[in-house]
């Protein structure tokens, strides 16, 4: 019995302190996307929290760290928004619902996004190297994805890499522009990107492919099961 007991007090100790880098890291990606990263200190973000700077170090050695991880976690999910033939044997639909969930979680994430981009120099070589691996498994994984579509004549691009990097460039770019107060509900506008890489591959109007959804502002696993790596995001997780 003690030990069961020591084991949920670990996991207890353990659920809190990854609730906590959450809110660390939440606030973080608030200030580095409105500050910059050089306007954005440890005192800032501790400040942000109503904590002093020793609660920011426990869990982080600095604001470099920080940075870092914003900009890995969401690269690593990454690979969660490809479709296997196993999950959607349709070629179409699967490259349209790649598409459509890299765009959702741009959307949601765009703060996030927006920082290896607005401070590259921030990230260390190790950090870097991390970010380009990560770029090109999802690249590849994408690349498989559109030859599917190719060979079943769904789409026309020939050089699937090049595309491949196209599409992602679409999602990049997007916090240049995107405004969270838009006509266009989260889920709609990710419709509109899907339809657009689709035809940046040389396809077919997806209109029909539209999944069937609520218009909501939230990202949710009920509605978005594949979701699941991206848990700083989602309206049914732990909240922090």
């Amino acid at each position: 019995m003690s030990t069961d007991i020591a084991t949920l007090r670990r996991q207890r100790v353990k659920a809190k302190q990854g609730l906590e880098r959450a809110r660390i890291l939440a606030a973080s990606t608030t200030l580095f996307f409105e500050q910059g990263y050089n306007g954005t200190t440890v005192e800032a973000i501790a400040d942000a929290l109503s904590v002093k700077k020793p609660f920011i170090y426990w869990y982080f050695d600095n604001k470099e760290e920080i940075f870092a991880e914003l900009c890995l976690r969401s690269a690593i999910a990454s690979r969660s928004t490809l479709v296997s033939d196993e999950d959607e044997p349709d070629p179409l639909r699967a490259l349209y619902e790649c598409c459509r969930r890299i765009a959702l979680i741009s959307i949601f994430d765009y703060q996030a996004s927006a920082l290896p981009f607005r401070a590259p120099g921030a990230l260390s070589a190790e950090a870097t190297s991390k970010m380009h691996k990560h770029g090109r498994t999802y690249s590849v994984g994408l690349a498989d994805v559109l030859k599917r579509a190719k060979r079943a004549n769904v789409v026309t691009c020939k050089n699937f890499r090049v595309t491949s990097l196209m599409i992602g460039g679409i999602v990049t770019s997007l916090h240049r522009w995107y405004r969270p107060d838009g006509r266009l509900s989260p889920q709609d506008l990710a419709h509109e990107l899907a339809c657009a890489m689709v035809g940046a591959a040389g396809g077919p109007p997806c209109e029909a492919l539209k999944p069937r959804k609520s218009r909501t502002n939230t990202l949710s696993l009920k509605q978005e099961p594949w979701a699941s790596p991206y848990w700083w995001l989602l309206e049914d997780a732990p909240k922090i």
